[in-house]
């Protein structure tokens, strides 16, 4: 605890951010509201969460593996196979994999699942509350897990739409302001 009393110190930036940070609502009526910040960026620290939580699992290796293993046989290339296998109706030759495919197909709904909950705690556990648990989240509605999902999706992609809108919205304030 060296950092005890020493004041923050700011990064003696030449050229500042193009843009701040800003809070964002996010939830449904039906979930409740919560504010948290959106920054434009993931933190480290919030990748380290995902990678730490996602580690070792195999579901999207099998899932290729499978793919690979049904074109060998069919004589189609994986990423077919792999199109196929997403597409709202499968092929015919699917028949004689269906009991692999829909083991597959269950999987990776269940690590689409573990990654939304990961995602959502890795936002709240960094920008709201350092005590937050992943048995916290678990118990959140399902609409505000998406909420948070969808925000750290925008964050992975360094997306800043949203803070471009919070700064022409705020400097249309301003100059509203300066002109009375």
């Amino acid at each position: 605890m060296a950092t005890l009393g020493r004041k923050k110190k700011g990064l003696p930036f030449v050229v500042q951010p193009k843009y701040s940070p800003v809070v964002e609502r996010i939830g449904t009526e039906e979930s409740g509201i919560i504010e948290i910040e959106r920054r434009g960026y993931l933190t480290v620290q919030e990748k380290a969460i995902m990678q730490g939580a996602m580690e070792g699992d195999t579901t999207l290796t099998d899932l290729f593996m499978l793919c690979r293993e049904i074109a060998q046989k069919e004589g189609l290339e994986a990423e077919e196979v792999f199109n196929d296998m997403m597409a709202p109706s499968q092929p015919e030759y699917f028949e004689k994999y269906s009991q692999q495919i829909s083991a597959a197909i269950t999987k990776l709904g269940d690590y689409n699942q573990r990654q939304r909950m990961v995602a959502a705690t890795a936002l709240l556990i960094t920008r709201i509350d350092p005590y937050w648990s992943a048995a916290d989240t678990v118990a959140l509605h399902p609409d505000l897990i998406d909420s948070l999902f969808t925000l750290y999706s925008e964050e992975e992609k360094k997306s800043t739409e949203a803070l471009q809108e919070a700064t022409k919205e705020a400097s249309v304030k301003k100059e509203g302001k300066s002109g009375k």
